[in-house]
């Protein structure tokens, strides 16, 4: 079993996902294929590990059971090597949490880690993805940064 997908194979899987959009029993059949679209964070191509952070985000939200896995596979697109992917994925964040929103405290958790970086451009997106979630819901956001404080504070207590 390919552990990652072709470039084609990802336009295909997303084709037949936007295909059954609007239909949830026909897009519920499909699941396999979105797991299936998951793998292609594993990809050495950085063009396909953006497009596929993409339909990650559009898809999340018809499959709500693969919540975890698509969230490992897109968390790891923000610690990607190449920086536009990473900055691809972090735009994408905020739209997890759109549908799926007991998501969003681990996503803000994520999102302050990410913090830390020394890129400009994503010192930025990080911030606008930080900003648009607690414009949305300031309850989970502030649950995601305190739980970030909360980890730096016992790491300094040992």
């Amino acid at each position: 079993m390919a552990v990652s997908v072709s470039s084609s194979e990802v336009y295909e899987l997303a084709e037949s996902l936007a295909k059954c959009e609007k239909d949830a029993k026909a897009m519920a059949q499909l699941s396999s294929s979105y797991l299936r679209l998951l793998r292609g964070t594993k990809s050495p191509d950085p063009f396909i590990r953006k497009k596929v952070g993409n339909f990650i985000a559009r898809f999340f939200a018809h499959f709500p059971g693969s919540g975890s896995e698509a969230l490992e596979a897109f968390f790891d697109l923000c610690e990607d090597d190449d920086d536009q992917v990473r900055l691809t994925a972090i735009r994408e964040l905020p739209f997890l949490c759109k549908v799926l929103k007991e998501y969003l405290p681990k996503i803000v958790d994520v999102l302050a880690q990410l913090l830390q970086t020394e890129d400009e451009a994503e010192l930025r997106m990080n911030q606008s993805a930080l900003s648009q979630l607690y414009k949305k819901e300031v309850s989970g956001t502030l649950k995601g940064l305190f739980s970030q404080v909360r980890g730096l504070y016992s790491k300094l207590s040992i």
